[in-house]
């Protein structure tokens, strides 16, 4: 593993269709792809093969943002 990355795991019971619009749609995505207590905002998202997807992850604590972190 590149020690610049991150790894997610996700269980999703869905049909072929819902799973593929949950890694396209960059609305869908951000709201399935943060973990508890942290909101992520899909900067940029290129789905042909090769492509590349940003996310920022906004963590919030007593109602502030206290630290994000851009995911390529």
């Amino acid at each position: 593993m590149d020690h610049n990355s991150i790894t997610l795991h996700r269980v999703l019971q869905a049909s072929q269709e819902k799973i593929y619009r949950a890694f396209t749609d960059a609305n869908a995505m951000a709201s399935w792809i943060p973990p508890n207590g942290f909101l992520c905002i899909v900067n940029s998202k290129d789905v042909k093969p090769g492509g590349n997807t940003i996310c920022l992850l906004s963590i919030f604590l007593q109602e502030m943002a206290i630290r994000s972190v851009e995911l390529t």
